[in-house]
């Protein structure tokens, strides 16, 4: 299973996310995006665009439209389980706030922080895809892709620009 994983799009519509992402929404089994849409119109356009969305909402996701959306999911996926929040909060102490949330899950989506993320702590994998609208201390914009076949999984973490 391909799965797109992207977060803090900051946008208002699908056809201002960069070209690349549009040809990997494609490609994707499932989408993921965790949180800071900022429009729910981008919600709505990657759900009915993707083969399967699987979407929560982050903390610049005001409007009244996102009370509909969870904060945290999650699911299973091949031999994973897998959960889904943005995070909240400063930036350190967010991998601890995070194991707390999805106790019983193998790998750890997440945003906030609008920085690439590919960790493991006590057993469980923390992916943060970075932004597609600007990443703190950094000039790139980027997204995962995360493969999982026959209980393994291979994770990328691309730039936009490459």
């Amino acid at each position: 299973m391909r799965i797109l994983i992207i977060s803090d799009t900051h946008t208002d519509s699908i056809k201002k996310l960069p070209k690349k992402i549009l040809a990997e929404l494609s490609k994707a089994d499932l989408v993921v995006h965790a949180g800071d849409y900022t429009d729910f119109r981008l919600y709505k356009e990657l759900e009915e665009v993707a083969a399967s969305f699987a979407g929560i909402k982050g903390n610049m996701d005001m409007q009244t439209e996102f009370q509909s959306v969870p904060d945290k999911m999650d699911f299973e996926c091949g031999n994973y389980k897998i959960g889904i929040s943005h995070g909240s909060g400063a930036p350190h102490n967010i991998i601890s706030r995070l194991m707390y949330l999805h106790e019983a899950t193998d790998i750890i989506i997440f945003g906030h922080t609008h920085s690439p993320a590919h960790e493991k702590v006590n057993g469980k994998t923390f992916i943060n895809p970075g932004s597609l609208s600007q990443n703190r201390w950094r000039n790139d914009k980027t997204y995962a892709i995360l493969e999982i076949d026959n209980g393994s999984y291979d994770l990328q973490i691309k730039n936009v620009e490459e």
